[in-house]
């Protein structure tokens, strides 16, 4: 929808986004390398074996894929490369440079920081829980679960510009999902609802670290980040809030 709204809509133009003939033609001349070949290939066997895993819980082999999981498997893949040396006799990865250069370590700080944060909210000593349920508890008795839907949806979506995600989640998962079950209503659907309220966060450069990254380009002027980030939440709302239905009879 946000696709069609911004080529119907408002317009956008996106030349500048198409290859040229002189592209086109320089990416037909252009040959993948051994080690490229070699990676795709690797890929292609990583992702399927995280597939076989599941379905085929039966098999030796995939049940060690399975304990190994995504990290497992990454190393080993990884490792490939720095056993794999090139003509010159050097790793074809240099972990250094992977370390420094391949790691956004201002994410992994900000998780590492969020997650004791998420813990302390969950914490029975702190009451921060026992405190937020006696103030909700009042306002939803009485509601309707398809108005529980929408108003949660739309205070989700809002509050998430101005706070962290994974914080959100910790703080109103454990309320809102037995809220919607005890007034009747499909659990599921509201786990989708604060899923995708909670993704987007683009309207401002504190809702998320996308949004960071989408506001600290420099190619990205400040007014068009808001006016489509807002733009991105109005049309995620709208489709959340239709979609209610049809989640109630998918789940």
């Amino acid at each position: 929808l946000m696709i069609l709204f911004c080529k119907f809509i408002l317009k956008v133009d996106v030349s500048h986004f198409s290859p040229t003939p002189e592209m086109c033609e320089e990416f037909a001349k252009t040959k993948a390398t051994k080690v490229q070949k070699v990676g795709l290939i690797l890929l292609v066997v990583y992702f399927f074996a995280l597939i076989f895993a599941e379905l085929f819980t039966q098999v030796p082999l995939f049940q060690t894929i399975k304990s190994l999981g995504p990290v497992g498997l990454g190393v080993i893949y990884m490792l490939v490369f720095i056993i794999w040396r090139d003509e010159n006799g050097k790793s074809y990865v240099n972990l250094l440079s992977c370390f420094n250069k391949g790691i956004p370590w201002s994410v992994v700080i900000l998780f590492g920081v969020t997650l004791p944060l998420v813990s302390l909210m969950q914490s029975p000593d702190v009451g921060i829980m026992a405190t937020i349920n006696a103030f909700i508890a009042p306002l939803l008795s009485g509601m309707s679960v398809t108005k529980l839907f929408i108003i949660s949806g739309i205070a989700l979506a809002i509050i998430t510009q101005f706070s962290h995600n994974l914080v959100l989640v910790a703080m109103f998962t454990p309320i809102l999902i037995p809220a919607a079950t005890s007034l009747g209503g499909n659990p599921f659907t509201m786990a989708w609802i604060i899923f995708i309220s909670l993704i987007c966060a683009f309207a401002t450069p504190a809702g998320s670290a996308f949004a960071g990254y989408v506001y600290g380009h420099p190619n990205v002027r400040s007014k068009d980040g808001y006016i489509l980030g807002c733009l991105f939440l109005a049309v995620s709302t709208i489709t959340m809030i239709a979609m209610i239905p049809l989640c109630n009879m998918l789940f």
